[in-house]
């Protein structure tokens, strides 16, 4: 599928061994008895991660796009069947990518979130997975800026859950992206959240009251609710699908090659 393996073999990989039995993906086979010595640790394969990973889904709607890039939908937790129709429901979904080139995955969240991240003159926070090639997920937020007046210079986003900060990460000018078009101005960053981070945004499912503000050197700007609501759907979302990914693929990283 992804220059890995063949296509039909991972989609009979996924189909065959993914969600379907009650959501529970398969084992890798290192696993005896939920006990592995240091042997079978060393001999963890870039082929277990590969199969472990796409026994983590359901995956649906596969497309080549061409230059190493193929997306699909991928459902991470499916509903009991319905007793009239015997079909299955996506409850977690997700939009992926993979980069062949980058020797990436990527996973954003496949629910109908209220981010408006194709309208122009919103400012808002989305977030994603970036998964590395044999490594553990990584948990992405990304913080816009837009305006026709003239550049914010981010250079800090938080979050406000229920009157308690939860999230307040400063970060470098000179790493966010900047475009200057006809139209406005944007500015961008993609950060790495850290496991302490991603416990207290699991404080925002619980929240009552959610604020969200983007900081530079002209002042800040806060993000609108309707943006804000997104967020909280959205990041549920790629939550179960970061964890569902943790928790699979933590026994078979494979060991790194040596020089």
């Amino acid at each position: 599928m992804f220059h890995l393996f063949s296509t039909a073999a991972l989609i009979f990989t996924v189909l065959g061994l993914g969600c379907s039995n009650e959501g529970k993906p398969a084992q890798p086979s290192v696993e005896v008895s939920g006990v592995k010595s240091a042997q079978e640790k060393k001999s963890v394969t870039a082929e277990d991660w590969q199969r472990v990973l796409a026994a983590s889904q359901v995956v649906t709607s596969l497309k080549d796009e061409g230059e190493g890039i193929t997306s699909w939908f991928a459902c991470f937790r499916e509903s009991e069947p319905d007793l009239s129709t015997n079909k299955k429901i996506c409850l977690n979904k997700s939009f992926a990518k993979r980069d062949v080139f980058r020797k990436m995955y990527f996973f954003k969240s496949g629910i109908n979130s209220a981010i408006p991240s194709t309208v122009s003159g919103w400012n808002y926070v989305i977030s994603y997975i970036s998964l590395p090639d044999n490594k553990l997920p990584k948990l992405m937020l990304s913080p816009r800026y837009f305006s026709k007046d003239g550049w914010l210079f981010m250079s800090r986003v938080s979050v406000l859950a229920d009157n308690e900060l939860i999230f307040d990460r400063t970060f470098e000018k000179l790493d966010v992206d900047r475009t200057n078009e006809s139209y406005g101005v944007e500015e961008i960053i993609h950060l790495v959240i850290t496991d302490d981070e991603i416990k207290s945004l699991r404080k925002l499912a619980a929240a009552n009251s959610i604020s969200i503000r983007l900081t530079g050197d002209k002042g800040h700007v806060s993000v609108s609710q309707k943006a804000v609501k997104g967020f909280k759907e959205e990041i549920a979302n790629i939550l179960f699908v970061y964890d569902r990914l943790h928790k699979n693929l933590k026994d078979v990283i494979p060991a790194p090659k040596s020089e």
